[in-house]
């Protein structure tokens, strides 16, 4: 793998084909793919695959009675009816109840605006077991976290300390 810039905009190529890709979660979806790798396990069947994208994909279909909510304007399922009346208060009907005490801007989730409200305080509550850099979210955290793991590594959650060998598995922890 390579990268390389043209002005402006970053390009990433295989180093066994030459493809180049913009951005470089498309490079190791690439990657996944040439070597047969699928480090995105299904958690009911336990099939793997090679994106995120597809294991999205085959849960919808292989396993639509786990999410037996559905949006009747955009297909998205969802497991309670709660979530989907969440999600189309949010997505469709653009509701923004949540007010930023500093600047007055609106938010639909009491989440959004508490990571907002982190921009004015400069709290970051999210660090590295690794380096100790701090962030303001837990995904930026998640982000950072991967340059720290190869996926033939053990690392644990900095969230819950449950070992995993697949730094994907860190986004699906709850705490």
């Amino acid at each position: 793998m390579s990268a390389s810039s043209a002005p402006g905009k970053p390009s990433y190529s295989c180093d066994e084909c030459a493809r180049t890709f913009t951005c470089k979660r498309n490079l190791n979806i690439h990657l996944n793919s040439r070597t047969h790798t699928r480090p995105f396990p299904c958690n009911t069947c336990q099939e793997t695959f090679p994106s995120q994208t597809k294991l999205h994909s085959h849960y919808k279909s292989a396993h639509p009675q786990l999410r037996p909510f559905s949006c009747h304007k955009c297909e998205k399922t969802y497991k309670t009816k709660d979530n989907l009346d969440g999600h189309h208060k949010i997505v469709h009907l653009n509701i923004k109840k949540y007010k930023c005490e500093t600047c007055s801007r609106l938010f639909s989730t009491r989440e959004i605006l508490r990571n907002h409200t982190r921009t004015h305080t400069g709290e970051r509550p999210f660090c590295c077991a690794v380096c100790k850099m701090c962030f303001s979210t837990k995904v930026c955290l998640i982000t950072h976290f991967k340059r720290h793991t190869k996926d033939d590594k053990l690392f644990s959650c900095p969230f819950c300390q449950k070992v995993n060998t697949a730094i994907f598995l860190i986004a699906a922890c709850n705490n």
